[in-house]
């Protein structure tokens, strides 16, 4: 599965998930779904600093004695939670008429070929399949219940709930857009929890000699069917989880810089979260780039230590590859450095590295 969605993603997914029956799309919603839980970390050098002024840009840094400059980072090209539209992580955390028994794939799975892809009940056995993997993995009791037997939450009770530590353990919330419609909150919770100990464990490994600076930007686009700030708090509690259940799990974080312009309550939030961390800063992401110059200016901890970024990748589309500066992240990253020659679907060390995290920190 990692090999199948790192190299069989099309050029472009701008608002595009699986292409139902065209005889070309290999990765489907469900595969896309997984995407969640693979984390591709990679050095790069970029030759500018990230900005928004509107759209998604870079800061060039000038030439030096005719040389083109750079700095090198590390690229986190994590795919958020895709609520883009219904047919992602909307889909696997919707509750339905009937309770949804979760079941593990087992040793004899395999990824269906592209032609079978094209057959409409083949697909959807297999679509099934990969969802009741994932319910059976990120529920406690590994199931989702009947939509008629549970009381969700609204949208405003669930990110107060969130917000003041309530526990996302047998909760249910009705999205914005669609009142009649219950997500489990739970089931997103431990999503977070997974994409939370997925990255930080091998920033923890891959930054042992130098520590690093994270930065967040959170999904928009990414957001749209079920809201950015509930998306924040569940990441928020998911680190809230981590480090309370693993005391060592940001033992190499020297700084958290979130990009809290659309969320003044994150970065409060996120001190309360890390709060046994007393040696991590957790800034605004705007104190690290300050104006007027919007360059790159350290924190005193995190000096000499590795800055991480994120351009919110596509699990459908090679977006990073192929799309041009000044639509999105993956654009502008892509645009400005050498990731989309590290993450080439025909790389030939694509995929040579491979660390397997254990998802067992979810004490409840």
């Amino acid at each position: 599965m990692i090999t199948h969605l790192m190299r069989n993603k099309k050029d472009r997914a701008i608002g595009v998930k699986f292409a139902d029956l065209t005889g070309k799309d290999a990765v489907t919603n469900m595969e896309g779904a997984m995407h969640t839980f693979l984390t591709p970390l990679v050095k790069i050098n970029m030759h500018g600093d990230y900005v928004y002024n509107g759209y998604h840009g870079v800061e060039s840094f000038e030439n030096q004695n005719g040389r083109q400059q750079a700095r090198v980072v590390l690229l986190s090209a994590m795919v958020q939670p895709d609520f883009e539209g219904e047919k992602v992580m909307y889909q696997l955390a919707a509750l339905g008429d009937a309770k949804v028994l979760g079941e593990d794939l087992g040793p004899d799975f395999t990824i269906l070929s592209v032609q079978a892809k094209q057959n409409i009940g083949t697909l959807a056995a297999y679509e099934t399949r990969l969802r009741r993997h994932m319910i059976q993995h990120l529920t406690v009791n590994g199931y989702l219940p009947a939509k008629s037997s549970v009381k969700p939450m609204s949208y405003d009770a669930a990110v107060k709930h969130l917000s003041t530590g309530g526990s996302p353990i047998g909760q249910y919330v009705t999205p914005p857009r669609k009142p009649q419609d219950v997500l489990s909150l739970e089931l997103l919770f431990f999503s977070s929890v997974e994409q939370v100990i997925n990255e930080f464990s091998a920033l923890e490994a891959l930054c042992a000699w130098t520590g690093y600076v994270y930065t967040f930007d959170p999904p928009a686009i990414f957001a749209q069917t079920l809201g950015a700030t509930l998306l924040n708090r569940l990441f928020i509690a998911a680190i809230a989880h981590v480090a309370r259940v693993n005391p060592g799990a940001f033992r190499q974080l020297r700084c958290f810089a979130f990009n809290d312009y659309a969320d003044k309550q994150a970065v409060p939030l996120l001190r309360a979260a890390l709060k046994d961390y007393p040696h991590v800063p957790v800034v605004p992401k705007a104190h690290l780039f300050p104006p007027p110059s919007g360059r790159y200016d350290p924190p005193d901890t995190g000096a000499n230590a590795m800055l991480v970024l994120h351009n919110n990748s596509d699990a459908f589309g090679q977006n990073i590859e192929t799309e041009a500066d000044g639509g999105s992240m993956d654009g502008a990253i892509g645009t400005h450095s050498s990731a989309a020659a590290s993450l080439h679907r025909q790389h030939p060390h694509l995929v040579d590295q491979v660390l397997a995290m254990s998802a067992r920190m979810r004490a409840v």
